[in-house]
Formats: structure tokens, sequence, C-alpha cells
């Protein structure tokens, strides 16, 4: 049974590569998150399979368990409002749009159509105090501001005037958005 220095080598090559095989093995056994991510990778694709080929991201998974994928409808923008689709007084979510270009989307579409809108952010609807009821500006805001706090001995940085400032102005830009949308 003695073997030549060439099978030696060639048999402890092959050992070497068979245990780093199942190190490798039990590596990926003891990583959980990756193993939770080829999982669900696996289920998403066994679905988009089902679904005839639509991207995961398109899958609406129903109450009673069903899968139905959206279908987009072109329609175009005139002077007449086709509302078909919002015809049931539908909630639409929106999130992070309480403001800017969404929130005049979201109004325009209050104005034409019986919705409902569920606004959800990070914007925080604090009561404003009285003392800044006057002020519509940024710049009036930051001056009452500082006027309010040299009234009750408070430091206030310029810096930190104008995050208030901008918190203010934020914060009444939602409410403009759920009052216009409540009178609708």
């Amino acid at each position: 049974m003695a073997q030549t220095s060439d099978e030696l080598k060639q048999e402890i090559n092959q050992t070497r590569e068979q245990l780093a095989d199942t190190a490798d093995a039990l590596a990926y056994k003891a990583d959980v998150p990756t193993r939770t991510k080829d999982w669900v990778g696996d289920k998403k694709d066994a679905i988009v399979s089902a679904v005839g080929g639509a991207s995961a991201t398109e899958v609406i998974l129903c109450k009673d368990g069903t899968r139905k994928v959206p279908q987009e409808i072109a329609l175009p923008i005139g002077s007449e409002h086709d509302l078909r689709l919002l015809s049931s007084n539908p909630v639409i979510v929106v999130t992070g749009g309480a403001r800017g270009v969404t929130a005049a989307c979201m109004a325009a579409l209050a104005e034409i159509a019986p919705v409902r809108l569920a606004l959800f952010g990070r914007t925080k609807l604090a009561q404003e105090p009285p003392a800044f009821a006057h002020a519509g500006s940024e710049a009036e805001l930051k001056a009452a501001i500082f006027h309010s706090a040299q009234k009750s001995g408070e430091a206030v940085s310029p810096r930190e005037a104008s995050s208030r400032a901008s918190r203010i102005l934020a914060a009444r830009a939602v409410a403009a958005l759920g009052e216009s949308t409540k009178a609708q």
C-alpha cells in the first residue's frame, strides 16, 4: 500500500478541497440572513412564474390569498375627466408627499374626484405658538422666534431659529393640504 509522493499530494489536495466545500456549506448554514434572502428570492421567483412573468414588484397579494398583476391604463389628459377608476371613493395612500409637487397633485385630484387621502410622513403637526401666527414668510418666522426667545430669556442660534421656522412652515403646508382636500 505504499503510495508515491505524487499520489499523496493529490490525495491531500483532494481532501483539502472537500474540507473547503464542507467549511463553505457549514458557513452558509450558519449564515441565516443570507439563507433567508435566498429563500425569499426563490419564493419571489416562484410567484413571478405563477403569474406569468411579471416582475415581483408588480404582484399584489389580495386578502383572499389570490395574486393579481396590475395593468397600466393610459388615459389621455384633456378637459373631460374619466373618473371610472376613482368612482368608488377609494383611499389613496400618500407617503412623503404632503408638501410640494405631490401635495399639489393630490389637491388637484381631490378637486375633481371623490377620493379620500391617507397622508403619511415625518412632519409633525404640532400646535403652533400663537405669537407666530402673524408671521407668513420664513424671515418673519425667524424674527418672531428670536423675539419670543429674547422675551423668555432663551438663547437661540440662527441655525436653531431656521430649523424651527422650517418645521413650522412644513406643518403649515401639511395642514393646508388637509384643509384644502377636506373642503372638496
